[in-house]
C-alpha cells in the first residue's frame, strides 16, 4: 500500500524524494505522494486526544506575511485584532511600540497568528493526559537573513527537504552545509516521533 511504502523509506531519502517523487497525485501541477486518513488512521482519528502530539512554530513566522501578503501594517494590524474589545486591542498593540514598522508587524503576526494559538492548543491537548511536545524552529539561511525574513513561515522546509532544484534552492545558497546538518537532525527527531510517539534520538538530553 502507499502507507507501507512510505513507512519503508529511510529518513535520509526524504530530500531525494522531495525532488523526484514518482507520485500518486498532483499538487500545484507537480507529481506528489498523497496519503489519506485511510492510509494512516492515527492521523485521521484525532477526536479522542489519546495520541501523542508534536506542535511547533517558527521564531519569525509572521515575517513572510508581513513581506508578501499584508503590506500595510497600519491598516492590517488593527484588522488582525478586530475580535478584541477596543481596550484590549489598544493594550495589545501597545506591546509593539515600533508599529507600523514592518519588523514590528512581523512580530505581531508571529505572536497572534502562530505562537500564541499553538501554545494554547498544546496546553489544551495536554489536559487530556496525552503527551504533547512543543518546539520552536529558529534557524535561517544567509539568504533569508538578507531578505529580512529569518525563520519565517515555511522556512523549515528548506532543511527538511534540502531542495536541490526549483524556486526554493536559491534560498539555501551559501548555507548548504548548515542546512544539511539541521535537516538531518530534523528528520531524525520527526521520524522518531512518527515511529515511537517521542521526538527523542540517541545522544539527546532527556526531555522534561
Amino acid at each position: 500500500s502507499k502507507a507501507s511504502k512510505a513507512r519503508a523509506w529511510p529518513l535520509d531519502s526524504l530530500p531525494m524524494l522531495s525532488n523526484s517523487c514518482t507520485s500518486w497525485g498532483n499538487f500545484n501541477n507537480r507529481r506528489a505522494l498523497v496519503i489519506t486518513g485511510r492510509d494512516f488512521p492515527t492521523l485521521a482519528d484525532f477526536s479522542g486526544l489519546d495520541k501523542p502530539v508534536l506542535v511547533g512554530t517558527n521564531r519569525s513566522e509572521g515575517n513572510f506575511q508581513a513581506a508578501f501578503t499584508w503590506l500595510d501594517p497600519a491598516k492590517y494590524a488593527p484588522t488582525l485584532l478586530r475580535r478584541l474589545t477596543p481596550a484590549r486591542r489598544a493594550a495589545l498593540l501597545a506591546q509593539y511600540p515600533a508599529l507600523p514598522d514592518k519588523a514590528a508587524f512581523g512580530e505581531l503576526l508571529t505572536d497572534v497568528m502562530y505562537a500564541f494559538p499553538k501554545l494554547r492548543f498544546a496546553e489544551r491537548l495536554s489536559r487530556g493526559g496525552n503527551p504533547v511536545y512543543v518546539y520552536r524552529f529558529d534557524y535561517y539561511t544567509e539568504a533569508l537573513e538578507k531578505m529580512g525574513l529569518y525563520a519565517c513561515h515555511v522556512s523549515e522546509l528548506l532543511p527538511l527537504f534540502e531542495f536541490q532544484t526549483g524556486p526554493y534552492q536559491p534560498l539555501m545558497a551559501g548555507s548548504e552545509e548548515e542546512v544539511h546538518g539541521i535537516g538531518t537532525r530534523m528528520r531524525r527527531y520527526w521520524g522518531a516521533f512518527a515511529w515511537t510517539g517521542v521526538p527523542q534520538v540517541e545522544g539527546q538530553a532527556e526531555r522534561k
